[in-house]
């Protein structure tokens, strides 16, 4: 079970990295 929120923990945050790079990029551009 500690694996599987290990694993959870890490995608959410290279989800959150990646969104906030995206939004970073188009603040960027605009």
């Amino acid at each position: 079970m500690s694996g599987l929120n290990q694993y959870l923990c890490l995608a959410a945050i290279l989800f959150g990295i990646g969104v906030f790079g995206v939004f970073a990029k188009r603040n960027a551009i605009a």
